[in-house]
């Protein structure tokens, strides 16, 4: 049998997460037992819990965009830190649309984890004119530098997480922090070096040649849907697979 004093902490212990006022309970007088808690001790502890915890997070996504220009650009932690406050992450499922056809880019952003592409509707078929992966950049560059819109819609081929950052907030470090500028060519540089080598390479190698490229640079390529990769290789799912099988 459970001793009464026993009996009044458990009901105090249980319904705990319920009670907004309750300061004092489960007094066993013969044990010389308190049980106290201050609820309003617990909510300050619990708000620094959570303050800790996104710092921590914060600090996360920092280090994954330094991941991600470290290959171009080298800057200290500290000033991805302050890049990331004026941005966010966002986790969606695939196929969202991240930008609509004919309308204006809002966003620069990066893949943390998933895969998207930039889809134009031609001849009642949506032809894939760009692929983005992981740690790349994913939106309609050319909507987003001039503000207005395109035919270009941005989608996702799977589910993925992204730093998103708007327009607005871009401008403002590009103008206002000693690295903006710093980051803003960036951008313009690998959005057009990435163009450019996708025209060449389509110029002067076969589909099957870009498809294994594609495959020593980025796995995920496997996990693309089959009608986005062949419609951005140019050629037919059906030629896709015959290449894929002989890959294997």
């Amino acid at each position: 049998m459970i001793a009464g004093w026993e009996f009044r902490i458990f009901i105090y212990t249980y319904f705990l997460p319920y009670t907004k006022s309750l300061k004092e309970a489960a007094i066993n007088q013969n044990d010389k037992f308190i049980y106290r808690l201050e609820i309003t001790g617990l909510q300050h502890r619990n708000l620094n819990l959570v303050k800790v915890l996104n710092l921590k997070n914060r600090i996360m996504i920092a280090q994954q965009l330094k991941q991600c220009f470290d290959p171009f650009l080298k800057l200290e932690l500290d000033i991805w830190e302050n890049f990331e406050k004026y941005g966010e992450v966002r986790r969606l499922p695939k196929e969202t649309i991240i930008k609509e056809a004919y309308a204006t880019e809002k966003n620069m952003n990066i893949l943390f984890v998933g895969s998207g592409g930039n889809l134009i509707w031609n001849n009642n078929n949506y032809v894939c004119i760009d692929m983005s992966f992981e740690k790349e950049f994913m939106l309609d560059y050319m909507s987003f530098t001039t503000q207005k819109p395109t035919p270009i819609e941005v989608r996702l081929f799977e589910d993925s997480t992204f730093f998103s950052m708007d327009y607005h907030h871009f401008q403002m470090i590009l103008n206002s922090t000693e690295n903006g500028e710093k980051i803003s060519r960036l951008v313009t540089e690998v959005a057009y070096f990435d163009k450019q080598q996708q025209q060449i390479d389509l110029l002067t190698k076969s589909a099957k040649e870009r498809y294994l490229e594609l495959i020593q640079m980025n796995k995920i390529t496997e996990r693309t849907p089959l009608k986005y990769l062949a419609s951005y290789l140019g050629i037919t799912p059906q030629s896709l697979s015959r290449i894929r099988s002989e890959k294997k």
